[in-house]
């Protein structure tokens, strides 16, 4: 995620639970069951705030260089077909 922040040039913020798409996941299946509306799915999903949070930290220069070079790997590796 620290990457994400630094070649977004963003803050970002990582939910407090690392299981967020598999609780997703199970209350869709559960609304989709008709266990509860989606009304009330929205008081599982809500969560207790966000974990961790990822400032960046590298110079734009730097992950525009890093960036560019992964661009080059990525036409290679289409080019190869």
């Amino acid at each position: 995620m620290q990457m994400q922040s630094d070649v977004l040039g963003k803050t970002i913020k990582r939910a407090a639970s690392a299981e967020t798409t598999a609780l997703g996941a199970a209350v869709a299946a559960g609304v989709g069951a008709g266990l509860w509306t989606a009304a009330e799915a929205l008081g599982v999903v809500k969560g207790d705030g966000t974990g961790d949070e990822f400032v960046p930290q590298r110079d734009m220069e730097e992950v525009e260089g890093e960036y560019a070079a992964w661009m080059r790997a990525v036409e290679t590796v289409i080019g190869m077909k």
